[in-house]
């Protein structure tokens, strides 16, 4: 039961992301990141989308071996609008 609810879950959700996708040419939309380092300085960054319709979880990147400097994460953002 609980395979079918995830995969049923899961359509859903991409479902929903397909519909902020399509409403992005016309609203244009908001690239986010937020970042945060666990107890053994191991760094996660997420990008997130903002539009008027709400927000939309895209990646997740292990940033605990990377230089985080300003070219660094400039390449992050570029890989993820492209």
């Amino acid at each position: 039961m609980r395979v079918n609810l995830l995969r049923d879950y899961k359509e859903e959700c991409r479902l929903l992301i397909d519909s902020y996708r399509q409403t992005w040419k016309e609203t244009c939309y908001t690239l986010m990141t937020d970042g945060w380092t666990d107890n053994r300085s191991r760094t996660l960054i997420n990008f997130l989308i903002y539009c008027p319709h709400g927000v939309a979880f895209l990646k997740s990147v292990d940033a605990s071996y990377i230089t985080k400097d300003a070219t660094t994460l400039c390449s992050l953002f570029t890989e993820i609008v492209e």
